[in-house]
């Protein structure tokens, strides 16, 4: 990691502006200015740029706290199940196991200052997303890219491994599943129906009840 000490052996650190590891994460960037190496795992410093239309799926992390300080801009959260427009100078602070997310709903690149305790989240950033070397830091700031698939796959494959769970991602899977299961009843009920077309009362009080039971679970389903 590229850092600008006064002298080496000190024991304190003083990083400039810019002088850190920057990480392109599914559209973001984060610039590490701390990480569990410089703090002895106590805590990890980063800042945020949170490109239109950026921001991590739902999740919870089971090990960290998360605060959060708006430096320029504004944030659409959404922490369990309660909605907060973050304006700069906004504080937040998100305990472990609390589902939450956040979105740039503007035009502007949104800044934010993240402190994470313990530290140690910082390595999933970086194991997840793309370094973005010093030289090129300026240009590729600028540089906007929404998340591919890849990224999605590795971040939801590389996420268990520290504690996060990503609940969007499990969700939309869970969801497909879903669909697949309710074709496969809608064609054997179909069939169903064929069947109730021959004389005989039984056969049609069978199909309504099983239409009946179909719409009931595919209510459900999509709540």
């Amino acid at each position: 990691m590229a850092k600008e000490f006064e002298r080496e052996n000190d024991r304190f650190q003083i990083i400039n502006p810019g002088k850190c590891k920057h990480v392109n994460m599914i559209g973001d960037v984060l610039s590490i200015y701390l990480s569990k190496n410089e703090t002895n795992g106590t805590l990890s410093i980063l800042e945020d740029r949170i490109y239109p239309g950026g921001g991590p799926p739902s999740h919870i992390q089971t090990r960290e706290f998360e605060g959060f300080y708006i430096l320029e801009g504004e944030l659409d959260f959404n922490i369990d199940g309660q909605k907060v427009t973050a304006k700069t100078g906004t504080v937040i602070n998100i305990p472990p196991n609390v589902v939450h997310n956040f979105k740039n709903n503007t035009n502007s690149i949104v800044r934010m200052f993240v402190i994470i305790s313990p530290a140690g989240l910082e390595k999933m950033f970086e194991e997840v997303g793309t370094e973005i070397p010093d030289g090129d830091y300026n240009r590729n700031i600028s540089n906007y890219s929404p998340p591919s698939i890849e990224e999605k796959k590795r971040l939801l494959e590389i996420s268990k491994k520290y504690g996060v769970q990503i609940l969007e991602l499990n969700f939309s899977i869970y969801k497909f599943i879903i669909t697949i299961l309710n074709f496969h009843m809608l064609i054997q009920y179909s069939y169903i129906f064929f069947l109730s077309l021959r004389p005989g009362t039984y056969q049609i009080y069978k199909y309504i009840f099983l239409c009946l039971e179909y719409a009931k679970n595919s209510t459900f389903n999509s709540k």
